[in-house]
């Protein structure tokens, strides 16, 4: 996703399959760093925000791979991924309008005799657990809800050594070699215990989290007539099942893409262990038992968005970070010294506002007036600034060559422009409060001074001053992204 100069607003993926928008400054950076360099990597990989670590400990607490945490959740950001999953997005949607491309396996003709009503409840017990794990996909940009195409996140264990071809071509080199027990495509699951079984087995083990795209899955589902451990084609109880049994039985499936029916875009199966428990024993669950995992079967790679790399830890070595507390914060404040540093303390763990899509892309902007030299694409940012946002003030008539751009001129139309005013001394009543060591009061008037047209600097002083008296974290967060937004010049930005 490149963010060029003269768009408006990010290409965003449709929800719920785009990253978190706060990565975007970082992304942002990264890519103009790049181009500074002359280079044009085919994708970024950018440390996920909230949204993104949300996104994969939602789904990885289901079912986890024993021992082990979420240590980190990194975005893959490839554009060309995105255009052709949008673009497969919309070519499904066209096609689940047109009865010849929609699921019907719940009206095709059952020949099974006494066993067709169960083969039937089977497949709608397999189609419900992925229908609700899916959902309709969303695009902000269009005002758009997908209606006849779902989308839903899954993981994917591969090798460490595939990744770089993964996130440069998607998962296309897997799916010719892979033929499958459901056909040959690429196999996703919602488990990570299970996609981590895979991963293992390479012996450099790696977890992606994707979004996949489809319109019409065929549920599939074991026979209940079909002994479960036959397998070989050459075992004598092969040779005595029914052509209709041989076709239903899974092993029909194997290396064959869209053998079912050909207008099916996925196949689904819930799968159980037997009770050799090995790797290549995990069949379609048979009627009236449980399963333990499940596979999505995809025939085309466009149908999916690799989106995270997911790095797990042990939980005995590794422990999550903690909310952060008062005793957190007032701890930092002990430990740094300078306030560029500190404010970038206050920006990481307090700053809770909420900006919007374009106003993260002009932040990524702004952290490129301070970090790329090259002057060709620097110029890039002011033109996106100077277009998008009001910043005639800050350009002036040489923005190339300005010393020094404050973050007070910047954050103009991204903070209240009109401060109160407090009067020739803003922090006397502060001052008879700590005087009087009413602490918590003295920080609620505080907060108020960060929305003023009081000193910054000094905010900040009374700040420290009293953080390790109170426990008013929570107030004073309220009007905290104020004063970052007007921090002095020298203020580094985070």
């Amino acid at each position: 996703m490149h963010i060029e100069a003269s768009k408006p607003s990010p290409n965003l993926d449709p929800a719920p399959c785009n990253f978190d928008p706060q990565i975007l400054p970082e992304l942002i950076l990264q890519q103009q760093l790049a181009k500074e360099k002359g280079e044009n990597p085919p994708y970024h990989l950018i440390q996920g925000g909230q949204k993104d670590w949300d996104t994969v400990c939602e789904l990885y607490k289901n079912s986890p791979v024993k021992g082990k945490v979420v240590a980190n959740v990194q975005v893959i950001v490839n554009p060309i991924f995105s255009n052709a999953f949008y673009s497969t997005l919309e070519l499904l949607e066209e096609r689940g309008k047109k009865p010849l491309f929609q699921a019907c396996w719940e009206s095709e003709p059952q020949n099974l005799g006494v066993n067709a009503e169960c083969e039937t409840q089977m497949r709608r017990k397999v189609n419900g657990e992925l229908q609700a794990k899916a959902k309709n996909p969303f695009d902000f940009k269009s005002n758009k809800e997908f209606k006849h195409t779902k989308v839903v996140p899954m993981f994917h264990g591969t090798r460490k050594s595939v990744l770089d071809d993964i996130f440069s071509v998607n998962l296309a080199n897997v799916a010719p070699i892979n033929g499958g027990l459901f056909g040959r495509g690429v196999y996703h699951t919602s488990s990570a215990q299970y996609a981590q079984i895979y991963a293992q087995k390479t012996g450099e083990e790696a977890l992606l989290l994707n979004w996949i795209c489809f319109s019409s899955v065929y549920p599939v589902v074991h026979h209940p007539k079909v002994e479960d451990d036959v397998r070989d084609q050459k075992d004598p109880r092969w040779l005595k099942l029914t052509d209709i049994q041989k076709k239903k039985h899974w092993m029909y499936l194997t290396g064959k893409p869209g053998v079912i029916a050909p207008n099916y875009n996925a196949h689904y199966a819930l799968v159980s262990r037997t009770i050799h428990n090995n790797l290549e024993d995990f069949y379609p669950f048979v009627f009236g038992r449980g399963h333990h995992y499940d596979e999505l079967v995809t025939f085309n790679p466009s149908q999916v968005l690799p989106r995270y790399l997911v790095t797990l830890a042990s939980n005995k070595i590794y422990k999550p970070l903690r909310n952060y507390t008062l005793h957190d914060f007032q701890e930092a404040v002990r430990q740094v010294s300078d306030l560029p540093k500190l404010i970038e303390i206050l920006s990481h763990k307090a700053f809770q506002a909420a900006p919007t899509s374009e106003d993260l892309v002009v932040l990524g902007h702004l952290w490129c007036l301070q970090k790329i030299n090259n002057q060709d694409v620097k110029q890039e940012s002011i033109r996106y600034l100077k277009t998008n946002r009001v910043f005639e003030e800050v350009l002036g008539p040489d923005p190339l060559h300005r010393a020094a751009i404050s973050i007070d001129e910047l954050f103009k139309p991204c903070t209240s422009k009109q401060l109160v005013d407090m009067g020739e001394n803003p922090f006397k009543s502060i001052e008879k409060l700590i005087c009087k060591k009413k602490y918590d009061e003295a920080m609620h008037s505080l907060s108020f001074r960060f929305c003023s047209n009081a000193d910054a600097v000094s905010c900040f002083i009374y700040l420290f001053q009293l953080l390790p008296y109170t426990n008013m974290i929570d107030v004073i967060a309220k009007n905290l992204p104020s004063l970052i937004g007007r921090s002095p010049n020298e203020v580094e930005l985070h």
